[in-house]
């Protein structure tokens, strides 16, 4: 390298024309040497790039207008729901929220919504709406038209109102009842659980086993869950226990039922006896 007083020496010239030239990676020469890349099409992989980013951009955009429970919440909007708006949203931030995480998480969460609902908003486009349906498609429209003239506008107005609510934790389902759209997105299992009973008459305990053995993982045992939270909800709340009825078809005490009969048989099939037993549990 030169030392600093030659350095002064150089035209002013050279020094631009080096600022100027634009710096490759210095693996690029020795891939070239190698093959592995082509010089020529360095400038043809940086656009295919760009357009796969695009595309990929697009395919999101699109699949918004059908994303859970955004879906729900827009379809209760449609479907000329006599609850305001604001109930809505915070029964979707309820959604969001379960009573096991905490409150600053659910709120950076509801955040992140509000913030793709902006995003949504300002780039919208009325050819990636019918590209997901022409059902999708009107619901959105009928929703838009009932409480903000444009989809833009109800993205926006959703938007807003999910900042607000996300500065205060969830309400209660005294404050705000459990809504139908709510119920099928917070208990999907349960809900198709009761549907195949009511049209096929089977028993509970077929219908919890039918997806067995591949599928208990993805049915099985969220299903406990769902019907254990619903149960403690049922006693907790009364209003829950008569919408949850209303809605899902199911008394307390099919709840109970179901928990015990998905735990049963995620015992009895799916625990070896190699495993840790209940009275291994006084060891620790």
């Amino acid at each position: 390298m030169a030392a600093p007083a030659q350095a002064t020496l150089l035209p002013l010239t050279s020094q631009q024309h080096r600022q100027s030239r634009p710096r490759s990676s210095p693996y690029a020469k020795l891939h070239a040497e190698k093959g592995l890349i082509d010089p020529s099409k360095q400038l043809y992989n940086q656009r295919a790039s760009h357009g796969l980013v695009w595309s990929f951009m697009s395919e999101w955009k699109r699949d918004f207008f059908t994303r859970r429970p955004i879906c729900g919440l827009i379809t209760s909007l449609a479907g000329g729901s006599p609850d305001p708006i604001e109930w809505e949203v915070l029964r979707y931030q309820r959604l969001l929220c379960p009573d096991y995480i905490e409150t600053a998480f659910s709120s950076a969460r509801v955040d992140f919504v509000a913030a793709e609902l902006d995003y949504m908003s300002q780039t919208h486009e009325d050819t990636l709406l019918a590209q997901a349906g022409s059902s999708v498609q009107s619901t959105w429209q009928i929703a838009a038209r009932e409480h903000a003239g444009s989809i833009p506008g109800l993205l926006a107005l959703l938007a807003q109102l999910m900042r607000q609510v996300g500065t205060k934790p969830p309400p209660d389902f005294d404050e705000v009842p459990l809504g139908r759209w709510e119920a099928m997105e917070r208990y999907p299992r349960l809900f198709n659980l009761a549907e195949l009973v009511k049209e096929c008459s089977v028993s509970s305990e077929h219908a919890i086993t039918n997806e067995h053995p591949q599928g208990c993982q993805y049915y099985v045992s969220p299903m406990i869950a769902e019907a254990l939270e619903a149960l403690a909800l049922c006693q907790q709340y009364r209003k829950f226990r008569r919408l949850f009825r209303q809605f899902v078809y199911l008394e307390a005490e099919e709840l109970a039922a179901i928990a015990d009969a998905a735990f049963e048989h995620m015992k009895v099939h799916h625990r070896r006896r190699t495993w840790i037993s209940p009275a291994d549990f006084s060891r620790f």
